[in-house]
């Protein structure tokens, strides 16, 4: 893979981001991992994209709320607080209703949402 993304690279693609916000999320919690080489490097340029794409209230276009912030808690602390704190603002706002609930599901997100908050 990481002779792929340098192929990519080599030929003028960006490897900050892949087709879709959800694998973008999925790809920077391997490079969050130091699966790739040059894995910070990649992941600086997709959270550069990241913040392009918010839209106000914690939640960004294109990207999946709960698994982008799930993918933010895995990252270096340093490099990720910015959107992290920018996320905190729905996080607020949405956990004490997850809380509430009582699903599988919705105690994963919550769980995230602890993360998140407990990072800023």
């Amino acid at each position: 893979m990481s002779a792929w993304l340098d192929k990519c690279e080599s030929r003028g693609y960006s490897t900050a981001v892949f087709c879709c916000g959800t694998c973008s999320a999925g790809y920077w919690r391997n490079l969050a991992k130091g699966v790739f080489q040059r894995s910070g490097e990649r992941l600086e340029k997709g959270l550069v994209e990241l913040k392009k794409l918010r839209k106000g209230e914690g939640e960004w276009n294109r990207f999946p709320f709960f698994y982008t912030s799930l993918a933010l808690t895995e990252m270096d602390a340093g490099l990720s607080r910015p959107e992290l704190e920018y996320a905190a603002r729905r996080w607020e706002k949405l956990l004490p209703g997850l809380e509430k609930r009582r699903d599988v599901f919705s105690r994963r997100k919550a769980a995230v949402g602890r993360r998140v908050l407990a990072s800023v």
